[in-house]
Order: structure tokens, then C-alpha cells, then sequence
């Protein structure tokens, strides 16, 4: 179990969403006093104020992470305020959707790719490397990183976004392994991955998901309380929700290339049908790729036959 009640957090991405959800989460838990780093100023000030009534000290940086020097500056306001941050959050976040040639075509998505990077990746390393050795030094604190089941294959027409994803996943997990084989143990590091999640971008991040509507969508609220018992648990990495679970199980499986071209036939037609583009025909997934997963398909229809007669 985490030490909440004797720890000050800092949460970026605080005022909507996921990033939203643990920041009330922990007030929830006991810390005495949040950090919440966001871009909107407003949007800060109103949630600070909820936060307050419920009896921790909340301080607010109104910052846009995508700056070059946007870590330091965290940290250099964390230390004019005297707070010793023993948990980060790094929640904020931001996805394009379309082509990469033509990744803004949805106005729910209209990040760069350079401000993919630069939100997912480098502030997510930045604040780390600014508050991690600090937490190693005392031998106790925590860092939960906001990775995503994007992350667990490629993904046509978000492939900065899913990448950005694989690469905390991968951060994650070799920092996590660092501690312990150093007998950091109190010091954890915790990716956490949810699916489709009903946010501020809206299902999925804004777009029509086809098909892939009818896997389950989670609440930031959901997604907040699974974050905290992942880093009670101090998990290697946390899969958020039995149904993700399982699809990111069976990828594992498959072929990469396999994978992306089954969503990049779905996508594909999904980010027509938003722009209102006229349909084009999808590129076919190669017979190549089908005939190499079906040997796997094979196994797992005996695997399976087998575990329904062990059954009866």
C-alpha cells in the first residue's frame, strides 16, 4: 500500500479526464497536499477550489508541457513553493488522428506530431529524471505513468500516438526493473493501460471506432481507482479491464503486421467517414500475413477443444 497520507503528489494533465479522476482519487485517499500542472489556467483554479473543500492543500502551475523547458519549470515551482514531490503522475497527453502526412482531421485531435512527442514523451522523461532521484535519495516515492493499449501494436492513422505509448510502456517497465534490482523497493514505477475511455476527446479520443465500439468503454473514474491499487500493488505494468486484457493477450500472438493491417482497414474507413472524404478502397491485408497466423490459429482451436474436454 502506498503511503498517501504522508505524501505531497503532483498531477499533470489535472483538469479533465483520467488525469482529473486520480488527482480527486488521492484527495480521496488522504495526501495533504496536490500539485495539479495543466495548460488552462481556469479550468485549474475550478478544480483547485472543489479539491480544497475537502481538506488538502492544492497548488496549480498553469504550464503548456510541449515547451522545451517545461520540466524544469515544474520543478523550479515545486521548489519556490517548498514541496517535496514524493508522487508523480504523469497523466497529460494528446493524440492526432488521420495519416501522418494529414494527421489533423479531426478538430478533436489537432496535435502536431512534434507536440505528441514532446507532451508524451519528453515531458513524461523530463519530469521523472526532474523528481526521480530525489524519491531514490529517500528511498521512497512513486511515479505512475499514463500508458494506453495503444501501445501494444502499431496503429495506422494514430501511429505517433500509439508509439508514444510503446514507448512509456517500455520507460516504465526498464525503470521499474532498475529499482528493484537495486533494492529500491519502496521507490515504485507503475504504467498503467487503459482502453477506450470516455473523456474530454470523447469515445476513443473523439472518432466513430466502427467495429471497435463494441468493446467496453471505461469512466475516468474507473480508470482512477484501478490506477491507485496498480501502484499499491506496485505493478509492473497494469492492463485496465478484463476486455483489454484479453486483446492485449491475443496481439501478442499475432503477427505485427497482421495487426496493423486489420486496423488499418477499420480505421481507415472510420477517419473517411468523420472528415465526410469520399470512401476509397482499403489496402487489402497481404494473403501472406493471413497464412502465417494460421498455424496459430490452429493451435488455439485445439488448445481450445482440449481445455472443453478437460472440463467435462
Amino acid at each position: 500500500m502506498f503511503d498517501y497520507q504522508s505524501s505531497t503528489a503532483l498531477v499533470t494533465g489535472a483538469t479533465s479526464g483520467i488525469g482529473e479522476a486520480i488527482a480527486r482519487a488521492l484527495v480521496a485517499r488522504g495526501v495533504p497536499t496536490i500539485v495539479l500542472v495543466a495548460r488552462n489556467a481556469d479550468a485549474l483554479a475550478t478544480i483547485a477550489a472543489d479539491l480544497r473543500q475537502q481538506g488538502p492543500r492544492v497548488e496549480t502551475i498553469a504550464l503548456d508541457l510541449t515547451a522545451p523547458d517545461a520540466a524544469a519549470q515544474v520543478r523550479a515551482a515545486t521548489d519556490k513553493l517548498d514541496l517535496q514531490i514524493d508522487l508523480l503522475v504523469n497523466d497529460a497527453g494528446t493524440v492526432s488522428i488521420g495519416s501522418f502526412d494529414q494527421p489533423q482531421l479531426l478538430p478533436e485531435s489537432s496535435s502536431s506530431a512534434s507536440d505528441i512527442v514532446a507532451l508524451n514523451v519528453a515531458a513524461v522523461v523530463g519530469l521523472t529524471e526532474q523528481y526521480l532521484p530525489a524519491m531514490v535519495a529517500r528511498r521512497r516515492g512513486g511515479v505512475l505513468n499514463l500508458g494506453s493499449t495503444a501501445g501494444f501494436q502499431p496503429v495506422p492513422y494514430s501511429a505517433v500516438y500509439a508509439a508514444s505509448k510503446a514507448f512509456i510502456h517500455s520507460f516504465s517497465q526498464a525503470l521499474w526493473v532498475e529499482l528493484q534490482d537495486r533494492g529500491y523497493t519502496q521507490v515504485r514505477m507503475v504504467c498503467i493501460c487503459p482502453g477506450v475511455t470516455d473523456t474530454n476527446l470523447g469515445f476513443g479520443h473523439g472518432e466513430d471506432r466502427g467495429p471497435l465500439n463494441k468493446v467496453s468503454v471505461s469512466t475516468p473514474a474507473e480508470i482512477g481507482q484501478a490506477a491507485l491499487k496498480a501502484l499499491d500493488d506496485n505493478a509492473y505494468y497494469r492492463v485496465i479491464g478484463a476486455a483489454n486484457i484479453v486483446q492485449t493477450r491475443l496481439i501478442k500472438l499475432l503477427p505485427s503486421a497482421l495487426v496493423a493491417g486489420v486496423l488499418a482497414r477499420i480505421r481507415h474507413q472510420v477517419v473517411l467517414k468523420a472528415t465526410g472524404e469520399p470512401a476509397l478502397a482499403a489496402a487489402p491485408v497481404p494473403a501472406s500475413l493471413w497464412r502465417s497466423a494460421a498455424p496459430l490459429a490452429g493451435v488455439l482451436l485445439v488448445g481450445a477443444g482440449l481445455w472443453r474436454a478437460l472440463r467435462r
